[in-house]
């Protein structure tokens, strides 16, 4: 199907998502807050705004991701200048 989007296509254009290796970080935060990427859903759980995945379901999780997350930070590269 020729000219059909993905459903990650739809999605990002849905909440004006662009690439994330040019977004500034002002835009990226701008979607964090506005939960395109993840929010808090009616259990409470910490989930993906697309696919519906749940990352934690408590706070004594919440805290081991963002720990791990921390380890993860540290084998990244930082954000390119020109777009900041």
């Amino acid at each position: 199907m020729k000219g059909k989007k993905t459903p990650l296509a739809e999605y990002l254009d849905d909440y004006e998502i662009g690439h994330l290796q040019t977004m500034s970080l002002e835009e990226y935060k701008y979607h964090l807050e506005c939960e395109g990427f993840l929010f808090i859903d009616s259990h409470s759980f910490l989930v993906d705004g697309f696919v519906g995945r749940t990352y934690a379901a408590s706070r004594e999780q919440l805290d081991l991701l963002i720990k791990h997350l921390q380890k993860l930070r540290y084998k990244m590269d930082k954000h390119p200048t020109r777009y900041l």
